[in-house]
């Protein structure tokens, strides 16, 4: 899967910790090469026609709008 980034995203990740940086990055490299890992719990937002998330780790999640097999990352963020 290609992943980008907005501008939002790349804000919202300049603001983490650099641990949760390392970590984020981990994780958007593993779903472009496995969007299917169970790490990631990849998957549609509820009620969402194309808006996915994934697992960065417990606490923290990546949002993002699926277009013709690309992954556009809008936001990172706890998970609440």
């Amino acid at each position: 899967m290609r992943v980008e980034t907005t501008k939002r995203f790349e804000k919202l990740y300049s603001n983490l910790s650099p641990q949760l940086k390392v970590k984020s990055l981990k994780q958007i490299k593993l779903l472009e090469d496995d969007p299917s890992h169970p790490s990631l719990d990849f998957k549609k937002l509820k009620g969402s026609k194309n808006e996915y998330q994934f697992r960065v780790n417990y606490k923290f999640r990546a949002l993002g709008v699926l277009h013709k097999g690309t992954l556009s990352l809008f936001w990172i963020g706890p998970h609440k």
